[in-house]
């Protein structure tokens, strides 16, 4: 009987050293997530990852910021990678659990969803209602879902929301912030050639 006793307590302590919160994430309902239209509006896939976790307040994001520009702002809980886990195989879709704990600092604060290439897409999502958990919490497991129903839990930071973005299924669609190709020196050479050309003939 005694032994069993240090057993419990043994595993308790242990589990209380090395327990950590945890938030499952997915969009698995009936909202997927794709490039726009412009770059071939696909799903995204295994190249995209979702990082759960924090963006500092009053970070400021516009068209072309890039992941070098958001990620000092971040604190991250982990990352799913999209076509992965329960929905494997199908572009779009990500679904996932991160484990953290309270060295993170993020308990208490809200969960972002900020999903990228890890370089010129992403696309922010704040989820407002729910926040992170510290370790000692019961339970200290969470969940967030994004569906159509679920839009208004969410503050769009960056990207957009195509309502009928998938045959009437909603799409996130990520910011691309790829800067316009500039012209090279070989055109603008050419151009400068078909100039003189015309001047000489008027």
């Amino acid at each position: 009987m005694k032994s069993t006793l240090k057993i419990m307590a043994f595993l308790i302590i242990s589990g209380g050293i090395s327990s950590a919160a945890t938030v499952a994430a997915g969009n698995f309902v009936d909202v997927d997530f794709r490039t726009p239209f412009i770059d071939g509006g696909l799903a995204l896939n295994a190249g995209y990852i979702a990082k759960i976790g924090f963006m500092a307040p009053g970070t400021v994001l516009t068209p072309t910021s890039t992941y070098a520009d958001i990620l000092p702002s971040w604190t991250n809980a982990g990352d799913i990678t999209f076509a992965s886990g329960a929905t494997a195989g199908y572009n779009g879709y990500f679904d996932g659990t991160v484990g953290f704990t309270d060295a993170t600092g993020l308990a208490g604060k809200n969960v972002f969803v900020w999903v990228t290439n890890g370089s010129n897409f992403s696309t922010v999502l704040e989820n407002t209602t729910t926040q992170f958990l510290a370790d000692a919490a019961i339970p200290n497991a969470n969940t967030i879902t994004i569906s159509s129903a679920k839009l208004a839990q969410y503050n769009i930071h960056l990207g957009t929301y195509d309502p009928a973005g998938n045959g009437g299924t909603g799409s996130f669609v990520v910011n691309n912030a790829a800067p316009i190709p500039e012209p090279s020196a070989a055109l603008l050479g050419a151009l400068g050639v078909l100039g003189l050309l015309r001047r000489r003939r008027n």
